[in-house]
């Protein structure tokens, strides 16, 4: 969601709607997202997130990975 979402990024609020999580549970994946350079702050607000450089690099090598054929 978020690497789809551009540099403008999510905010929270909207992250969670789109879930459907509770703020808490959304706040510790963020967190943990964080810690992992997976995402960053977005530049629009203080509360929007983006998906980082690293993280999108880390979920094409993932989606090309599932998309490999299984010898």
């Amino acid at each position: 969601m978020l690497a789809e979402s551009g540099q403008l990024g999510l905010e929270s609020k909207e992250l969670r709607q789109r879930l459907q999580v509770s703020r808490q549970l959304l706040s510790h994946h963020l967190k943990e997202l964080r810690t992992t350079a997976m995402i960053e702050p977005a530049e629009r607000s203080k509360r929007a997130w983006r998906a980082s450089v690293y993280g999108q690099e880390q979920l094409h090598q993932s989606r090309t990975f599932q998309d490999a054929p299984i010898l």
